[in-house]
Parts: structure tokens; C-alpha cells; sequence
């Protein structure tokens, strides 16, 4: 299920390649009493690709406010998936933060891969940029006397 926003861009596609999404869907479909709606569908994809409340907002309405993506999540999502964890897991759990979702839909076992760091590097390599302190010194080049010259 890949979603377009206003600006042409289909956010959140690496959480279909990481999560089972349809079984997720199925599962939360049956602690709430009915299918979630296509927005709590996009703010659950956010969250499972490691995005924050104010990162999905600003995919979902081209806003910094995430102020209505957190009522979804604590009016909803959050409480769904704490049922979802009692009923998978055996126990309560406490979902206070948008990062918990993820951590505890894994745990249930709904993660298809164990490697949880590919999606997080894969959406923050081309946002790196090094502190000054990381940057490397090096005052000469050894060995690249042609291309020096070149530049010259």
C-alpha cells in the first residue's frame, strides 16, 4: 500500500519490505472493531520507517504541527497496539512515545527482518552531515600530484 502526498512523493514504501503489514492491519482491525482508516494506516507506516510525529505531519499535511498526528496516536493507535501486545504477548505494556510502536510490533513478531538498522540508515545517509570536530585534517595530499596541478 503505498500512499502519494500532495507533492507527488510516496512516503514510508520501506516499511512494506520490512513489517507484515497486511497482518498487522488484520490484527489492529480486530482490537479496534474495524479496519483502521487510511490515516492511521499512514501514521503506523511513518512510525514503522522510524519517522517522528512532526516528520509524518509534515508528509501528511506539509506542516511542522504535528499536533493531530499525536492525537491519532494517543487517541487510537497507541491504545490499539497496547491491546494488540496483551492479546499477542501476555502482558501490558506501557506505549508512551512514538518510538515504542515500532519496538513493540517487532517483539510481537511482526517484523519480517531482524536487521532494524538498514531502515534507519537508509533514511538518514543523505541527511548527514558531520560536526566540525568529525571532519578529518589534511593539509597535504600524498601521491595526487597530477591532479594537484590540475586544479592549479
Amino acid at each position: 500500500m503505498n500512499f502519494v502526498n500532495k507533492k507527488g512523493q510516496q512516503p514510508f514504501v520501506s516499511a512494506e519490505q520490512y513489517w507484515q503489514l497486511e497482518q498487522i492491519y488484520i490484527d489492529l482491525a480486530q482490537v479496534k472493531g474495524k479496519g483502521l482508516t487510511p490515516l492511521e494506516k499512514k501514521i503506523l507506516l511513518g512510525l514503522l520507517c522510524g519517522y517522528s510525529p512532526k516528520e509524518i505531519a509534515e508528509y501528511i499535511y506539509q506542516s511542522q504541527n504535528s499536533s493531530n498526528v499525536r492525537v491519532y496516536l494517543s487517541n487510537g493507535i497507541y491504545k490499539y497496539i497496547r491491546e494488540l501486545m496483551i492479546r499477542k504477548i501476555g502482558k501490558t505494556v506501557a506505549i508512551n512515545n512514538w518510538s515504542g510502536v515500532s519496538y513493540w510490533l517487532e517483539k510481537a513478531g511482526y517484523k519480517k527482518h531482524t536487521q532494524s538498522l538498514l531502515m534507519n540508515v537508509n533514511k538518514n545517509v543523505n541527511n548527514f552531515e558531520p560536526t566540525w570536530e568529525e571532519k578529518i585534517d589534511v593539509p597535504i595530499f600524498v601521491g595526487r600530484d597530477q591532479e594537484i596541478n590540475r586544479l592549479k
